[in-house]
């Protein structure tokens, strides 16, 4: 649906991939995987294209994926918290990995894989997402990794 609405305004304006994406400040091949749904896009970028072509919010996402203004807020608040949860978890992975003496530039050691995904939701994915049940997947695979750091210390 978002991917249709933006292609839809850019032919409505009469423009090509190259020009629009210049227009809203992103790639071409950005543009393309936007277009074609194979990339999910930012709610800044969508609030930069209403900006840019004066089109509501509801032109590009459609009626049925608007939010009330508590489901907003409150999914806001989630955001924030898991933010907070996940920072925090990111702390201690970085403890264990000091403590165990592990090579941080090894991106096979599964603490490594996870500290780059806890970094990837906490400082890309959760801005992405748009419902409470998608923040809570995000919550809990923290507190899985959380529940994890808990049982290596007690053996340790």
């Amino acid at each position: 649906m978002i991917s249709e609405n933006i292609r839809l305004l850019r032919k409505t304006h009469d423009l090509t991939q190259t020009e629009f994406a210049k227009i809203i400040g992103i790639s071409r091949n950005s543009l393309v995987r936007y277009e074609n749904g194979t990339s999910p896009i930012t709610t800044q970028l969508i609030d930069t294209i209403c900006q840019k072509f004066n089109v509501a919010y509801t032109d590009i996402v459609g009626e049925e994926k608007m939010l009330t203004p508590i489901e907003e807020y409150d999914l806001t608040v989630k955001i924030e918290v898991i933010k907070e949860i996940g920072a925090n978890v990111l702390g201690s992975l970085f403890h264990v990995v000091e403590k165990q003496e592990i090579d941080i530039t090894d991106k096979t050691n599964p603490w490594m894989i996870t500290i780059n995904e806890i970094s990837a939701i906490i400082n890309t994915k959760l801005y992405q997402v748009t419902n409470p049940d998608e923040a809570e997947r995000y919550l809990g695979y923290i507190q899985g990794t959380e529940r994890m750091i808990q049982a290596v210390e007690l053996v340790a």
